[in-house]
């Protein structure tokens, strides 16, 4: 998939072209479109337009994102600025293409690891997922940084939906450029790169607390993990094999591995919430599995959650009250039938209840949320026992809306 990020400014905006399969990565080209400072403003706004558009007919991505702009002090600035990135928003969804939006601390954290990285952290991180990429600059490197964002959230779409995407219909032919922008930009493929280390197969060297050392060939990889996987990774000695997350920071590069896809998917989407960093995921993971983090955050089980060390009630019904709707998208799956994905999502773990399936489907064609409903019939079951009638959770389930 090929993907152009964007960073919009009115006298140079920053674009970088990636070709994205799944954990691979390789870069395409990148430049800046520049307008020109001594003309209207009307005009430069044209330049950007034009060019922009140049660049989607040339390169032929089949996304795009952009980057969102702080307001600035200065009032004319900002205003300009917001103009600027109005036009950069609007080249792409001319063209046809799903735009995407994200916040400067979104970027950073995807890319880098922590919403606080300094400009010169992400330029490096940046080089070393995209190696042999000549970059023409700092707009051009914040452009890649928007794209490599996109592509990550690209890779977790399935799990939780399309809830950063934009999707625009495509708009009819275009007028010719008034005038044509100043560009400059710079291809060439470097070799395809993973996202730095996705996936550890060794023998087991050794565990301490919270982490485990995995020999791959001589070289003894520190990963930390929740307390679930690491004992699943069993003694020393054993062969095994985990998936990784690598988050790097200006002091030292963290690898955290896991037994499961799910367990993965869970720990990146409970770092999605404020406040809420690896050690945190962790621990959740350490006292939950993936199923019950999902079943606590759309049930609004904030108890539940407040089981793992470092998770206060303000926490935890922080992370309910941020992830219940991306909990139920992960559970039930986006496009698919809805009492088919109801079903799969409300007996995970439970063979044969098919009478809470039932009651949130029941429920959702009354036309309540799926994530109130399937927390209204958690909540009725609790009160009710497992084996409670279709009828009485349904009864029950509508009071708990209802109060």
């Amino acid at each position: 998939m090929r993907l152009i990020g964007l960073d919009p400014g009115l006298r140079n905006t920053g674009w970088g072209v990636i070709e994205a399969d799944g954990l691979v990565l390789r870069h395409v080209a990148d430049g800046t479109v520049h307008s020109d400072g001594d003309a209207p403003i009307a005009t430069r706004l044209v330049q950007l337009y034009d060019g922009v558009l140049e660049l989607i007919e040339r390169w032929r991505p089949v996304e795009a994102a952009v980057e969102e702009t702080f307001v600035n002090r200065n009032p004319e600035s900002t205003l300009k600025l917001g103009l600027a990135r109005g036009v950069v928003l609007l080249a792409p969804a001319k063209a046809g293409l799903p735009v995407a939006e994200y916040a400067p601390k979104r970027v950073k954290k995807s890319v880098v690891g922590t919403g606080s990285a300094a400009k010169e952290q992400v330029q490096a991180m940046i080089a070393l997922l995209l190696p042999g990429a000549r970059i023409a600059g700092a707009d051009a490197a914040d452009a890649l940084a928007v794209a490599v964002c996109h592509a990550h959230y690209v890779q977790a779409r399935g799990a939780y939906g399309d809830w950063r995407r934009r999707r625009v219909a495509p708009a009819g032919r275009r007028r010719q450029p008034a005038a044509r922008p100043a560009t400059r930009h710079r291809g060439g493929a470097g070799p395809g790169c993973r996202l730095v280390i996705a996936k550890l197969k060794g023998l087991l060297d050794g565990l301490s607390d919270g982490a485990a050392v995995i020999d791959v060939g001589g070289v003894g990889y520190l990963v930390f993990a929740s307390a679930r996987t690491l004992t699943a990774l069993g003694e020393p000695g054993a062969a095994v094999s985990v998936l990784v997350d690598t988050h790097v920071r200006e002091d030292h590069i963290h690898l955290y591995g896991f037994a499961t896809a799910a367990e993965r998917t869970c720990f990146r989407m409970l770092q999605t919430v404020q406040g809420v960093g690896a050690k945190h995921a962790l621990s959740i993971l350490s006292v939950l599995s993936p199923d019950e983090v999902f079943t606590a955050i759309a049930s609004q089980d904030r108890v539940m959650l407040t089981r793992a060390d470092g998770v206060g009630p303000k926490l935890a019904q922080r992370i309910v009250n941020e992830l219940k709707d991306k909990t139920v998208n992960v559970a039930l799956g986006l496009g698919a039938d809805a009492a088919a994905t109801t079903r799969a999502a409300a007996v995970a773990g439970r063979p044969g209840d098919d009478a809470l399936a039932d009651a949130v489907s029941a429920l959702v064609n009354l036309g309540y949320g799926r994530a109130e409903a399937f927390g209204a019939v958690t909540s009725a079951r609790k009160a009710l026992g497992d084996g409670a009638a279709l009828d009485k959770l349904i009864t029950l389930g509508l009071k708990e809306l209802a109060s």
